[in-house]
């Protein structure tokens, strides 16, 4: 009887120093942090550009580095992934119809869906990952596929073998080239008559 109360005893105590250290070690940050242990970005080029491009531009993208360019460039994407979220049915509906006429316009072949969409949103760069007109993009993304009857029309031009206007577009109109993104100026994409 005596050693169960010890063990007891002994439990609560090491349970008490462990709810202790479980409340204040995260009350000091730079014990697990660090001073250097900063978010860095994956593509440093990309948001270089950006971050010298004014204040004011919109940059548009289907990719999932897109939703670093308003930390590491300071600048505005039309929709991200990680904007994307049904917290507010109405930030959601119009969250999700920007990223449906992202999706039409990045996989169109006609030229006024394109203009009529840069003109709509004010969009001044288009960011594309290299491999953005292959089917394997759409349906290797689970964001993308979301918007299935978009999504599904898009992989259907793909496998046509349609010539999309972005895709057209990459020669005339590159700002910027990287190993695994192309950036398009948009008043380009929507100018040129190719």
């Amino acid at each position: 009887m005596r050693s169960q109360k010890r063990w007891q005893s002994i439990a609560l105590r090491v349970g008490g120093i462990l709810l202790a250290i479980l409340l204040i070690l995260p009350q000091i940050p730079s014990v697990f942090i660090g001073e250097n242990a900063q978010l860095i970005g994956g593509v440093p080029n990309l948001y270089a550009f950006f971050a010298q491009q004014p204040k004011d531009i919109l940059i548009a993208s289907l990719s999932e580095e897109v939703n670093s360019i308003p930390t590491f460039s300071k600048r505005s994407i039309l929709v991200g992934r990680e904007y994307v979220l049904p917290y507010h049915m109405g930030y959601y509906r119009e969250m999700r119809q920007r990223a449906i006429d992202l999706l039409t316009a990045q996989y169109s072949s006609d030229r006024q869906i394109v203009k009529s969409f840069i003109n709509q949103y004010g969009v001044d760069f288009f960011v594309l990952d290299r491999d953005a007109f292959e089917v394997d993009y759409i349906d290797d993304s689970d964001w993308l596929e979301q918007f299935e009857t978009v999504a599904d029309a898009a992989i259907e031009q793909l496998e046509r073998g349609e010539k999309l206007i972005l895709q057209r577009s990459i020669r005339q109109c590159a700002a910027l080239r990287l190993r695994r993104f192309v950036v398009l100026d948009a008043n380009c994409v929507a100018g040129e008559d190719s």
